[in-house]
């Protein structure tokens, strides 16, 4: 009779029956169940000292598998008593850090899930243990049960408990159930402390609604870690200010319909906490409100046209800020000097309220039609002239037309060579021109314009 672990000397002799000769070959122990390898057989003989026989009562033969010349054989039996060893059993646990991360700690929060880490040890260091780990809870001066795990081939158990302890202070222990070779043993105690769960806010508003219609919004309420329901109330706020009152929370959806001021809506949805969690605010949503509308752009922002060349351009039609604008809508243009004209194309565009829509956009000169600017010159080339008129008037009350005559051509003369080096002055001013986009009718009725440069040569 031995204890588990405990070394036991075994020799073994293989010899042949009829014939001479050595056998050779391997040698192991039949414990049981179990086959324990002890060595070759060295001039017949292999002795070894053993250390792994199983607890238990059970008989032990010696089994020679045989070599090229020898057959196989099996020894008398031997009973033999082995006792279970004392065992130490440990447990730790391991808690997920606010970003996930897993690692040894004694604080953890509500609802997030706890990793145990549990292994029995015989006092002999031989052998795996094997059988059952229940793990207890000492909290407010009860003990419970909250988990049992089976011990894996290396004697040892991951375990992983979802169940959401109660915040507080809570005392556990890995209490092991033994073996045929390994006593039962319980661990030390370890310390865990469970504060308030963190907690998640996603809210879902739409993008865009119509005046005057109600607005659905839903906030849904998580642990950050873990499967438990927080409750406590949801209060949904635009632009800071308290939409209505709070709203209770529902495993783990809250809805609230209402309606909603037109332009632009920050919402937000603020969870109030409970006794097992904290509060917290979700990302705001921006909700526009307001009928179905369009944005319009050009590209270029300046054209140039002559009789010979049109000038040309893009119009881009996109979706306004809420929802889109669906349907036909008619370009014009506004703001055209005389023989000038734009066409577009399509003609109408149809816009389906998501996409944008490219129009071409052409504008052209009429060659019956010359855009020519004069600039008046200054007015002193003109003072001769002038004088010789007066100067004129007074001669014919003199009667000398002859001689005024020669005066006025002399004069008019001057004035030519004063006027010289100037002639007619043209120059190319843009000319701006208004685009409109106009669709739908009556308070659904939507018109953008944009100003484009044209200059005409």
């Amino acid at each position: 009779s031995i204890t588990h672990g405990q070394p036991v000397s075994v020799s073994v002799s293989v010899s042949a029956t009829s014939a001479s000769g050595m056998p050779t070959g391997n040698v192991a122990l039949l414990a049981g169940s179990q086959a324990i390898n002890i060595g070759n057989l060295i001039t017949g003989t292999v002795s070894a000292a053993v250390t792994t026989f199983p607890g238990g009562s059970y008989s032990v033969a010696a089994a020679y598998g045989g070599d090229g010349t020898f057959g196989s054989s099996v020894s008398n039996a031997v009973p033999v008593n082995v006792t279970a060893e004392p065992s130490t059993t440990t447990l730790s646990t391991q808690v997920l850090s606010s970003v996930g991360r897993l690692g040894p700690g004694t604080t953890t929060t509500y609802s997030a899930p706890l990793f145990l880490q549990a292994g029995v040890v015989g006092a002999s260091g031989q052998g795996n243990a094997s059988g059952t780990l229940a793990i207890s809870d000492t909290f407010a001066v009860n003990t419970t049960t909250v988990v049992t795990s089976a011990l894996n081939s290396r004697g040892g158990a991951f375990i992983t408990d979802t169940s959401p302890l109660a915040i507080g202070t809570h005392v556990l222990s890995a209490s092991y159930s033994g073996d045929s070779s390994f006593l039962p043993s319980t661990s030390a105690p370890v310390t865990l402390t469970v504060t308030k769960g963190p907690t998640q806010v996603f809210l879902f508003a739409p993008k865009a609604a119509l005046p005057n219609t109600p607005v659905p919004l839903e906030a849904d309420v998580f642990p950050t870690l873990g499967l438990a329901s927080p409750t406590g109330t949801v209060q949904f706020s635009v632009g800071g200010v308290a939409l209505g009152s709070p709203v209770q929370v529902q495993s783990p959806f809250v809805l609230l319909t209402t309606q909603l001021q037109n332009g632009t809506n920050s919402i937000t949805a603020a969870y109030s906490g409970d006794s097992n969690f904290n509060g917290s605010v979700s990302t705001a949503s921006v909700v526009f409100v307001g009928n179905p509308d369009f944005q319009i752009g050009v590209n270029p922002g300046t054209l140039a046209v002559t009789t010979a060349a049109a000038g040309k351009g893009t119009l881009l039609l996109s979706p306004g800020s809420g929802l889109g604008f669906t349907g036909s809508v008619t370009m014009s243009c506004s703001g055209l000097p005389a023989g000038a004209a734009c066409s577009f194309q399509p003609q109408p565009a149809v816009l389906d309220g998501f996409n944008d829509t490219a129009v071409a956009l052409t504008i052209t000169e009429s060659s019956s039609h010359a855009f020519l600017h004069v600039t008046p010159y200054p007015s002193e080339p003109l003072t001769p002239i002038t004088a010789a008129s007066v100067l004129l008037l007074i001669l014919l009350r003199e009667r000398r037309l002859r001689r005024a005559c020669a005066y006025v051509v002399l004069l008019c003369a001057l004035g030519m060579v004063l006027g010289c080096g100037s002639g007619p002055s043209f120059s190319s001013t843009p000319t701006v021109v208004t685009i409109t986009v106009a669709g739908g009718s009556g308070s659904a009725a939507v018109s953008h314009s944009v100003q484009i440069a044209v200059t005409f040569n």
